[in-house]
């Protein structure tokens, strides 16, 4: 939590670096909870479990000790790089939530596709259109609650 403690010390409006720190150490973080064996074993270069969800994109353990997707865009070299090779986000982790969310609302609520097609510049989520419908759902539900009060 090397990234927690130094944070703590810092004071006054936020620097480009930390927030360039926060957008590594956050879906590093969730993936070390999520993807445990996955990262060991690509550390090692071995290959990953057949049971493994993130299997179908080749992953690849980035510099900065993130999984990246190593799809068949990986040969596209007219695209940005995180395009490319896009951090693989866990489905079930309380941070691809916080990120759909915060996606949701940068689109003005524009849908499904807009969602995925923002999230898909920089990340891979397994099962990523069901996932945003999910988000989408929950998010309309509590609006509608919140109208009723």
């Amino acid at each position: 939590m090397w990234f927690v403690s130094k944070m703590a010390k810092v004071q006054g409006p936020l620097t480009v670096d930390e927030i360039n720190d926060t957008e590594i150490m956050v879906p590093c973080q969730a993936q070390q909870e999520s993807y445990c064996e996955e990262l060991s074993r690509a550390g090692k270069r071995e290959a990953l479990p057949s049971s493994s969800k993130i299997l179908p994109i080749s992953p690849s353990l980035g510099s900065d000790g993130l999984l990246l997707g190593n799809g068949c865009l990986r040969l596209a070299d007219h695209i940005a790089c995180e395009a490319r090779h896009p951090i693989i986000l866990p489905r079930k982790h309380q941070v691809t939530k916080l990120i759909l969310e915060r996606l949701h609302k940068d689109s003005n609520q524009l849908g499904t596709n807009q969602v995925l097609a923002l999230l898909s510049a920089r990340s891979w989520l397994p099962g990523a259109w069901e996932k945003i419908r999910d988000c989408e759902r929950a998010l309309d539900k509590e609006s509608n609650q919140l109208h009723r009060l």
